[in-house]
Order: C-alpha cells, then structure tokens, then sequence
C-alpha cells in the first residue's frame, strides 16, 4: 500500500499535482473489462483479495465473493415544502434521516430567518440530534431488523419530533416513537445533463486509505467498512454473517413539480446525513 500512496523518497502521502502510478489496478481494470464480473467475484482477483486478506488474519472467503449479490432496492421518497426528495434506502441510515429531518424543519417558518442567526443554527442542531438519537436506536440491515422507515419519514411524526424542541435552550434527546410499519472516505458525485437526466454517487471505502491493504497483484485498495457494525449486542447494527453494515451515504435527488431541481450528496460520515439536510433547507428556504 506504501509503494503506492506514499512517495518513495520522503514516505509521505503524495502532494497535490503528484502523478500516482498503480500498474497493477489498470491490469485489473482490464481483466474485469474482458471477463466481466465473474474476474472479479469467481476469478483470480477474488482469489487474490481473499489471499490478502487472509495473511492479515482476515476471516473473508472465495464463497463469500461468489455468493455475493448486489441489492437493488426503491429509494426512500417524501417532500419538503412542495419540493420532492428521493434518497438513499436502507442499509444507509442517511435517505430516512435525512426526510425526517426535513420533516421537522417544515413545522417552522425557515425562509424568515437569518441563515446565520443563533435561532437557525440552534433549529438545526436540535433538529439533527433528534434525527441522530433514531438513527442510533432503530437503523441497521432491514434483512436483520424491522426499521420503522415510513413512521420516520412521516409527516404527523416530523411535527411530534418537531414539539419536542425548545426554542430558548439546547435539549438532549432519547429516541422519538415513529410510528410502526409492516415487516417487509467517501466521494460524491452528481451530474446534470441537457436533457434532465439526474444522478448522484457517493461511494465509500470508509477510512482514509481504508484498511491500509492492497490487495497484492491487483492495486484494490480494500475498504474498512466492517468498522460501521456497532459491537454492542443490543444494536440493530450489531455485527453478524452476511449482514451489511449500516452507511451515512446519501445520494439525494430534488424534483419541483417532478421536474429535476437538484442533485447531491457529500462525504463526511454521519455528518453527510446533517449536511445534506442544510443544502436541502438552504436550497429551498433560503434560495442559496
């Protein structure tokens, strides 16, 4: 990993304006190109990841590539002040917080106030420490737990939430009681094109530099996302086999009248779920 992202001479990270060199990634890049997605999940880069990992005193398998499948899944969707947002679904906590949080701040007049007065930013904050004692209480795989998504993305939920604050002094807040439903380092991205056509990416590999491993003979630089389970056997997070831990990612579009408005997202941990909540409020409250 250091022959790659270290310069050789002083052992330091690279600095800006450096050229990187990663032979071995673009090999693998290649061979995914020929053979497809079985080079990576069946072939020799698994086996090679695995071989790593392992050396390490990892516990990951070929089978666990192989039978690995990728979860397609309805994002989350509610409004904000006639405005539509889709976002994130589970295992990201991010989409439903997000939407519960924007939930509360539409029982307040926000476009009257001073985006930089005390009384917006301590809305804020209270705002976010509500959205942020559920998520510690009810988030984690929903193949693992009944996470309660539509009580928290509710309206008359957001409003309950939103009594709970006091406009004169900072609060401390256990978990609200959504309502029920049925069972059932990171980079953003977002692009526009002429047409309308929205995406948003974010993509993470956790830490920087992740793991700190290279997997060898294929420049993949492994992530530490297993560090998102909680140990804490009370959890909805806690860690298990074949479970995916909880995400903060938060790829979020905005629709007006069902017409694209806005696409985003951000890196920063739990502070993506916070910080896309304020571009969402700045956005529309305040026309930044």
């Amino acid at each position: 990993t250091a022959d790659i992202y270290l310069d050789p001479d002083w052992q330091m990270p690279w600095e800006p304006g450096d050229t990187i060199t990663n032979p071995d990634l673009a090999d693998t890049l290649e061979l995914i190109a020929e053979e497809g997605e079985e080079a990576f999940y069946r072939g020799e880069i698994a086996e090679k990841i695995v071989d790593t990992v392992q050396k390490y005193g990892g516990n990951l398998t070929t089978e666990d590539f192989a039978d690995y499948d990728i979860n397609v899944t309805e994002p989350v969707h509610g409004t904000y002040r006639g405005y539509d947002i889709y976002s994130s679904a589970l295992p990201s906590s991010g989409g439903a917080i997000i939407l519960e949080m924007l939930n509360i701040l539409e029982n307040y007049d926000v476009a009257s106030m001073d985006p930089e007065s005390a009384e917006y930013f301590h809305l804020l904050s209270e705002t976010m420490k509500l959205g942020f004692a559920d998520r510690a209480e009810f988030m984690g795989d929903p193949e693992f737990n009944e996470v309660p998504v539509a009580g928290l993305i509710d309206k008359e939920y957001g409003k309950t939430q939103a009594e709970r604050i006091d406009p004169a002094k900072a609060g401390s807040y256990e978990a609200g009681e959504p309502m029920p439903q049925e069972s059932d380092s990171t980079t953003h991205f977002s692009i526009i094109d002429s047409q309308g056509n929205m995406v948003a990416v974010t993509k993470t590999v956790d830490a920087t530099f992740a793991s700190g491993l290279v997997a060898e003979g294929t420049g993949i630089l492994l992530n530490d996302t297993l560090y998102d389970f909680s140990l804490d056997k009370e959890s909805p997070n806690v860690i298990a086999g074949g479970k995916r831990p909880l995400s903060s990612m938060s790829p979020t579009l905005v629709l007006k009248d069902g017409e694209p408005f806005l696409a985003l997202g951000a890196p920063g941990s739990t502070r993506i779920i916070t910080g896309v909540t304020q571009v969402i409020s700045k956005v529309i409250d305040h026309g930044m």
